[in-house]
């Protein structure tokens, strides 16, 4: 019995040890101007670096990212966060720039998105200088304008003017720093609010200065994101033959850079196009992957748009029990996110699919929940613009 207690008793001073260690967070590396530092990471994962400043001194980190997309925090040294950072994803660059405010040690925390599954890898360095230059302040002005253009455009059609606005602004402090990478990365973007705007061939104008740049510098993952920009835009002009051309050159190659979220978006985008040449059964096949890829990077927005284009695809070949199956499942997710446009566009489409069952009482009730959701942004949107 006693020596059963005190096996007992060892057993549990071990897991409180083990325990204790495991709770134990580890010190951040030390991040040293000039010398790269690379390291493997998973999907949820994060590394903490230190990084000493004194104030005044110009600090900038970029990040090459392998297989993985990774979102980079710089906290001030009394912990307050700075600047969040993800412009781009797997296969392409992000740069955080900074003038210190004040001395003292400042804290890089590198997040790996998706789920744990997901493995990869990334490079990061660390320039510095004593003192900010007039071009560093230009640099730091217009990172931040690439984001708040990204977080407009996320907002949709309502905020597109405003994010093309700081876009363009970014756009000419690139060309005057020859920064072509973002000089790209701009253009693309502008693309993109102009096609949400529905100006199309403005859109594929930008679109294509984009890729040509992304092309010239052999920036294999901002060649395929433009492929796809350049798809989804002749896929809104009904022209399926040359979407479905670009956009399979652009799943090739988020394949070859291992870039999975872009590797569902253009699986997505194809689907998307081939019901538009009412190829339903093909569409169904490439949502089918795109589903689980979204689930695997953790992209609610791209699960229930493959949820939702799934749904469709089933209506449209007459099996409207399974189109409000998919439908239910993508009415949850924007539901729980809060995206009351999706969540309208959803109960729409349920609406259509129950009248298709000749359930009319049941599509009456999701058109009217769907319509008060209508007036309710119609609302917010002209309140917006007074």
């Amino acid at each position: 019995m006693l020596t059963r207690r005190l096996s007992l008793q060892l057993l549990i001073l071990t897991l409180s040890t083990v325990f204790a260690q495991a709770q134990v967070t580890p010190e951040p590396v030390t991040l040293v101007p000039g010398k790269p530092m690379e390291r493997e990471i998973a999907g949820g994962g994060s590394h903490t670096y230190q990084i000493t400043l004194q104030a005044g001194q110009f600090m900038r980190v970029v990040v090459e990212q392998k297989e993985i997309n990774v979102t980079l925090v710089l906290a001030t040294p009394d912990g307050k966060q700075l600047v969040e950072m993800n412009l781009t994803r797997a296969g392409g660059l992000e740069s955080l720039s900074e003038e210190a405010a004040a001395s003292g040690d400042y804290r890089l925390t590198i997040r790996a998105d998706g789920a744990a599954t997901l493995a990869g890898s990334y490079q990061v360095r660390l320039e510095t200088r004593a003192a900010a230059t007039a071009q560093d302040r230009q640099r730091i002005a217009a990172e931040r304008l690439l984001r708040e253009a990204k977080e407009l455009r996320t907002q949709g059609r309502k905020t597109a003017e405003p994010a093309i606005d700081k876009l363009q602004q970014a756009l000419a402090v690139w060309r005057e720093l020859n920064e072509s990478t973002w000089v790209a990365w701009s253009l693309s973007n502008i693309g993109g609010a102009n096609s949400s705007l529905g100006r199309y061939e403005k859109a594929l104008e930008y679109d294509e200065q984009a890729l040509a740049i992304y092309r010239e510098l052999k920036n294999r993952a901002g060649e395929g994101n433009s492929l796809n920009d350049l798809g989804g835009v002749y896929y809104r002009l009904s022209r399926y033959e040359k979407a479905i051309e670009y956009l399979e050159q652009a799943l090739v190659i988020s394949r070859e850079v291992k870039d999975r979220a872009g590797e569902g978006i253009a699986l997505n985008n194809l689907g998307i196009a081939n019901y538009g040449m009412s190829r339903y059964e093909k569409a169904i096949e490439y949502h089918e992957q795109a589903l689980v890829i979204s689930r695997e990077v953790n992209d609610w927005d791209s699960e229930a748009r493959a949820l939702n284009s799934l749904g469709i695809a089933y209506r449209n070949l007459g099996r409207y029990e399974k189109a409000i199956e998919y439908y239910e499942q993508a009415l949850v997710i924007h539901r729980r996110e809060k995206d009351r446009a999706g969540e309208g566009v959803v109960l729409n489409n349920i609406s259509g699919a129950y009248a298709n069952l000749n359930r009319y009482e049941k599509a009456i009730e999701y058109l009217e929940q769907g319509l008060a959701i209508y007036r309710e942004l119609k609302t917010r949107v002209e309140k917006s613009e007074l």
